[in-house]
C-alpha cells in the first residue's frame, strides 16, 4: 500500500494454489474470481467499495490525513476467509508535492491532477468520439471500435479488454492517427487508466524468483536490456517503491507492456503477465 497525493494505491496478492489442486497455471485469481470488499476510515468515518480488481486506487481523499484500510476477500466456494489487518497510511500534504504558491495559500496546478484522452472510432480522428479524464473499466458503451486517439494532457494506459485486462499500451500526450501508432494489434480498446502525475524519485527492485527471493537488483532509472544489467531474462517478482513504471517484453522498450504502480508484486501474474520474461523497463516521467 502506498500514498499518491490525494489517493491511496493497493496491490492485493493471493497465495499460489497447491500443485495438486488442478488449477490451471496455478492462477488462483482466475479460478476463484474473488470479490474484494475494501473498507477505509478516517476520523471514525467508514466507507467501503466492492471490486473484483486486485489493483485498487482510492481517489479524492483529503491531503495530509491518515487513512486506515482493511481488505475482505469473498470467495463463493470458501466462506471462511479472514479479513486483513487494518493498515494505516498518511496521504501527502499539498506542500510536499509540487505545489505552486499564490497569495495566501497553496494550490495545485491542474496539470498535476488532470488528464484528458479522446477516443475516435475511425482513423485520423474521425467518426464518433468519447472524452475521458479518469479511469474507466468498460468503454464498450461509448464506442464500438477505436482507430485513433488524441491525448491532450497527462498519461494513460489503455487496455484491450474491460477491467484493465488484455494487451495494454502506454499513451503519453500526442496524436495517434491509427492503432499502429500505439503498437496496437487491433482497434479493440475496452478500458483505460489515468496515470497520476508524479514528481519525486524513482525506485524499483526486481527479483530472480517469486516472493522477493533469489538475486535482487535495485534500479532508479530506465533499463534498455534487462539481461545485460540483471544477468537474467526472467523477473519473477518486484517491489515498486517509488514512481510509476512500464515493463516491456523485449529489450529497447518493445513488445507487450505492463503498467506497474507502487506496491509489491510477488509473482509475475500480479502485473498481468503470462510469463516472467521481461526485456526492458522504463519510468513514466513524461507528462
Amino acid at each position: 500500500m502506498t500514498e499518491c497525493d490525494n489517493c491511496i494505491q493497493m496491490n492485493i496478492s493471493l497465495p499460489d494454489a497447491d500443485q495438486s489442486s488442478g488449477i490451471l497455471n496455478n492462477d488462483i485469481l482466475a479460478f476463484y474470481k474473488p470479490k474484494f470488499r475494501v473498507l477505509w476510515k478516517q476520523d471514525d468515518k467508514l466507507k467501503q467499495i466492492y471490486t473484483t480488481e486486485n489493483n485498487i486506487t482510492l481517489y479524492n481523499l483529503e491531503e495530509g490525513k491518515t487513512y486506515c484500510v482493511q481488505i475482505e476477500t469473498e470467495i463463493t466456494m470458501n466462506k471462511n476467509t479472514e479479513p486483513s489487518a487494518w493498515k494505516c497510511i498518511k496521504t501527502t500534504a499539498k506542500l510536499n508535492r509540487g505545489a505552486i504558491k499564490s497569495p495566501g495559500k497553496w494550490e495545485i496546478s491542474p496539470m498535476d491532477t488532470m488528464g484528458k484522452i479522446i477516443f475516435y472510432e475511425d482513423k485520423n480522428f474521425e467518426g464518433r468520439s468519447y472524452e475521458c479524464t479518469n479511469d474507466c473499466t468498460d468503454l464498450h458503451s461509448f464506442f464500438i471500435r477505436c482507430n485513433s486517439i488524441r491525448v491532450e494532457s497527462g498519461c494513460f494506459m489503455i487496455y484491450e479488454r474491460a477491467n484493465f485486462m488484455g494487451h495494454q499500451y502506454f499513451m503519453k500526450r500526442g496524436d495517434y492517427s491509427d492503432y499502429q501508432r500505439w503498437m496496437g494489434f487491433s482497434s479493440c480498446i475496452r478500458s483505460c487508466r489515468m496515470i497520476p502525475t508524479y514528481r519525486g524519485s524513482y525506485r524499483l527492485r526486481i527479483y530472480e524468483k517469486p516472493d522477493f527471493s533469489g538475486h535482487m537488483m535495485e534500479f532508479m532509472d530506465d533499463c534498455t536490456c534487462v539481461s545485460d544489467r540483471f544477468h537474467h531474462r526472467h523477473i519473477y517478482s518486484c517491489n515498486v517503491m517509488n514512481g510509476y513504471w512500464i515493463f516491456y517484453e523485449y529489450p529497447n522498450f518493445r513488445g507487450r507492456q505492463y503498467f506497474l504502480r507502487p506496491g509489491e508484486y510477488r509473482r509475475y501474474r500480479d502485473w498481468c503477465a503470462t510469463c516472467a520474461i521481461i526485456g526492458s523497463f522504463r519510468r513514466v516521467n513524461e507528462y
